[in-house]
């Protein structure tokens, strides 16, 4: 899946498609996979556990 999601993101066509029609797998993918994201994720849901 990550290189699928790479080559639609890299791809000027498959970008521009999806910019224009949108596509919920990809967005919900392509999130998925931003590191930073699930990092700062992991981190807000360390400090809730941290605080019960």
């Amino acid at each position: 899946m990550v290189l699928f999601v790479t080559e639609l993101t890299n791809g000027i066509d498959s970008l521009e498609f999806i910019e224009q029609w949108g596509c919920d797998p990809y967005f919900r993918y392509n999130q998925g996979l931003l590191t930073w994201d699930v990092r700062q994720q992991l981190g807000d849901e360390i400090r809730e556990l941290m605080e019960e």
